[in-house]
């Protein structure tokens, strides 16, 4: 069975050293994040950062409906907007911490999906030294790798999952990967 977009859970005790680069205070964009996502979104590092948080989606119901369920629980440090993930260069600010659980995913079904395009846009999002956190459930952490060191990125850490053997094969139900962009751009 896949695992579904908002059961991948980190392992206990996981840390994402590529984390422990960036500053104690850190603005992040979660890339079409729920807001049930949003608790994990803030352990999603292993690391006791002072997160100002900035959850976007395409859809303005969903916008709208996070805002109120945070105001509900006096989250003053998230805020959250009508932003398009492949369009980022679009937002004003630049982010030390991107996250994505399965956006990218989402995003590789449609017919226009490209690659190149939502490198582009992450690769706009990011700060000089910031860090890109890709969470899958439709590709291993090799392919997520090749995909994006091959566009402008370094990788610079994985999340040890559980693995299982079917077929002969041995994987993985979910991968995170931690990247940077490479000095000098693509």
């Amino acid at each position: 069975m896949l695992a579904s977009r908002s059961s991948i859970r980190l392992p206990a005790g996981t840390r994402i050293s590529a984390v422990r680069l960036l500053p104690a205070h850190v603005a992040a964009v979660g890339l079409h994040f729920g807001f049930k996502a949003l608790g994990a979104c803030f352990n999603h590092t292993g690391y006791d950062l002072q997160v100002k948080f900035l959850g976007i989606d395409y859809s303005e119901v969903a916008v709208a409906l996070a805002a109120n369920v945070g105001q509900k629980r006096g989250l003053s440090q998230v805020r959250f907007c009508h932003a398009d993930a492949t369009r980022l260069e679009d937002l004003e600010e630049r982010f030390g911490l991107v996250l994505d659980k399965g956006t990218f995913d989402a995003y590789m079904l449609g017919a226009a999906a490209s690659v190149d395009r939502y490198a582009a846009s992450v690769l706009a999002a990011l700060k000089p030294g910031g860090v890109f956190v890709i969470t899958t459930c439709n590709s291993t952490a090799d392919e997520v790798a090749a995909l994006f060191t091959a566009r402008g990125f370094v990788e610079r850490d994985r999340v040890p999952y559980p693995t299982f053997e079917f077929g002969g094969r041995k994987g993985a139900a979910v991968a995170t990967v931690a990247l940077v962009a490479r000095s000098g751009g693509a």
